[in-house]
């Protein structure tokens, strides 16, 4: 029992219980447990541990309530940490207005995915989406609603990918969606399945709602193809369709 006690008190076994063990199984139990609850658990957690040593009275009590606050101290600061990581990260990956994975990070789940369907032998295709005239939305309706189109464009592009679909906003008014397992084929439907769902709604603005359109292109990747050689075939695909109409 004393070399049992000499461990468990040893600074460095007390201080990892304090600020390692106890947080990270608070933090497991969730984060809508309240201060007082917070303060009470970790009060207890004391007693035990003072228990188990052989302390008792107030000094147990009083070494108790330290400990209780120290570990809640410890917690706040694990969870402000882990939080302000997690908003980080946030900010490297994601566009700020619409919330989809932005262009770098899209570059690189792509090279995840195609040294994943390499291995596998599947296929990989990518689909640009490029609002047509919204140069004129913004122009015409202000920014503000621009904004808008672009949000509600992100959320109908969430809606039709599927689980393993990742879409990007590429810049601007471009949107990029990388397709694992999908041939050409497959690709082009899913084109024309958001080409159509887009022309099919309408973004509320004042008394006038704003109706859109897409330019696509698809591209699926041939062999050892450089991703941004794929990307580039994709891009040029809109050009034509500006050029014989739009919304194609």
């Amino acid at each position: 029992m004393s070399r049992l006690r000499q461990t468990l008190t040893h600074p460095l076994v007390v201080l990892a219980v304090v600020f390692v063990v106890l947080p990270t199984l608070m933090s497991m139990a969730g984060s809508t447990i309240s201060l007082a609850t917070q303060v009470v658990i970790y009060t207890l957690y004391g007693l035990a541990y003072n228990l188990l040593l052989g302390y008792t009275g107030m000094v147990s009590f009083g070494s108790s309530v330290f400990f209780g606050m120290a570990s809640y101290t410890a917690r706040f600061y694990y969870l402000t940490v882990r939080k302000t990581e997690e908003k980080l990260r946030a900010l490297a990956t994601s566009d700020t207005l619409t919330g989809l994975s932005n262009r770098r990070h899209l570059l690189d789940l792509a090279q995840q995915e195609i040294a994943r369907a390499r291995r596998a032998g599947d296929e990989l295709s990518l689909v640009l989406a490029d609002i047509d005239h919204f140069k004129q939305i913004n122009d015409r309706c202000g920014h503000d609603a621009g904004d808008r189109v672009l949000i509600h464009a992100s959320e109908l592009f969430r809606e039709i990918c599927r689980t393993q679909d990742i879409v990007a906003r590429w810049g601007g008014e471009e949107f990029l969606f990388l397709l694992p397992a999908t041939g050409e084929q497959a690709a082009r439907e899913f084109a024309e399945r958001v080409r159509k769902t887009i022309a099919a709604t309408e973004v509320a603005h004042a008394d006038q709602p704003i109706t859109f359109r897409l330019s696509m292109g698809v591209a699926t990747m041939v062999g050892w193809e450089h991703l941004h050689d794929a990307i580039g075939r994709a891009d040029r695909a809109p050009y034509l369709s500006k050029s014989e109409g739009r919304d194609r």
